[in-house]
């Protein structure tokens, strides 16, 4: 669908007007002036005669070179065309100058089309143009060629960038190809393990069925490895009593042993041996019983000895008096006091002995 063209500055200011009428825009009908001005700009050859004039030999090149310059075909292109029914044709030499011209024409009326005339392109204004038609169908073209050199430098960028997309598209549909090969290998290879894989889940399932019951084992295991472990301390226990038993049994026995008489001759020895001890024991404890007696005897005599010194010493009179006579003086405090005579020889000498109260 053809959208308005504003013209150049050089056309004349013209603006360019447009809206919708029938599904077409509207373009500006150009003046004669400025018809040949834009043509001459395109490199033909026009005067504004040749568009008053509207002659159909000098129109041909015109349309020409606009529908070769729009359409961007070649000459060639234009006046051969591909028409694969001629041959089945009659007489198709008489149609060789007549399909190139319906060709022309076809293609004219692609272009008005496009450029905005909805009446299109005929054979009458190729054959038998008319000036205002003509001035209509000129106006289309230029505005549509000014507008086709405006957004071709768009066009080709999208081009460029379409055709970069074209190219990443094809790379990834290869890709993808390249992918779905290789998903499609690796699905037949997994096809084809897919018994071994079985296989392997299955022995799988026995060895964690074993596992199971080798873990059951092993805990059954520990646990009477932890029984065992205490019977053998229970045992340990058991042997250091019975040690310390037998070692208390050993010494009893040796202790029994001691006490079994074993000669008797020499037991009756060591008795008379002990017996005899005994008796010499016995006459050193009575001696040392007399004696202590006797040294008993002898500290009452001195210890009375000391207080009559004492005594005597503290009353006045004469020491006869204190010691009861005028034989007092045969048995004297330092006599006692040596051990000379004990009460019991005093008295067995018939030395009279006094004793000095408290």
């Amino acid at each position: 669908m053809a959208q308005a063209f504003e013209p150049r500055p050089s056309l004349g200011g013209r603006s360019t007007v447009s809206h919708r009428r029938k599904e077409h825009f509207c373009f500006p009908i150009l003046k004669n002036s400025e018809i040949v001005q834009c043509l001459n700009e395109l490199g033909l050859d026009v005067t504004e005669d040749t568009l008053a004039r509207c002659r159909a030999d000098s129109l041909h090149g015109v349309y020409e070179h606009l529908l070769i310059d729009c359409l961007d075909v070649s000459k060639e292109d234009l006046h051969q065309p591909k028409f694969y029914g001629l041959d089945a044709l009659k007489h198709a030499e008489l149609h060789e100058d007549s399909v190139p011209a319906m060709h022309f024409v076809r293609a004219m009326d692609k272009l008005l089309v496009a450029a905005g005339v909805s009446a299109g392109f005929c054979v009458r204004d190729l054959v038998k143009p008319d000036a205002r038609r003509t001035r209509r169908n000129l106006s289309a073209i230029i505005n549509f060629h000014k507008f086709r050199d405006e957004r071709l430098a768009v066009f080709e960028k999208m081009t460029v960038e379409t055709e970069r997309l074209m190219a990443a598209r094809d790379e990834a549909a290869a890709e993808r190809d390249a992918l779905a090969a290789e998903l499609a290998a690796e699905r037949e290879r997994r096809a084809a393990e897919q018994p071994e894989l079985e296989a392997l889940r299955s022995e799988c399932l026995e060895l964690g069925t074993e596992i199971a019951s080798l873990n059951q084992q092993q805990a059954r295991m520990r646990q009477a490895a932890a029984e065992t472990k205490e019977a053998i301390a229970a045992a340990k226990a058991r042997s250091v009593a019975a040690v310390a038993s037998r070692k208390e049994a050993a010494a009893d026995t040796a202790a029994v042993r001691a006490r079994v008489v074993g000669d008797p001759d020499s037991v009756k020895a060591r008795l008379a041996e002990a017996a005899a001890a005994l008796e010499d024991e016995k006459t050193r404890l009575s001696d040392t019983d007399r004696r202590r007696r006797e040294t008993a005897v002898k500290t009452d005599v001195v210890t009375a000895a000391t207080r009559d010194v004492e005594k005597a010493a503290t009353t006045p009179g004469r020491p006869s008096d204190v010691w009861g006579g005028a034989d007092a003086g045969a048995l004297t405090p330092a006599r006692l006091m040596a051990g000379a005579l004990t009460p019991g020889s005093a008295a067995a000498a018939g030395v009279p002995f006094a004793h000095m109260d408290s």
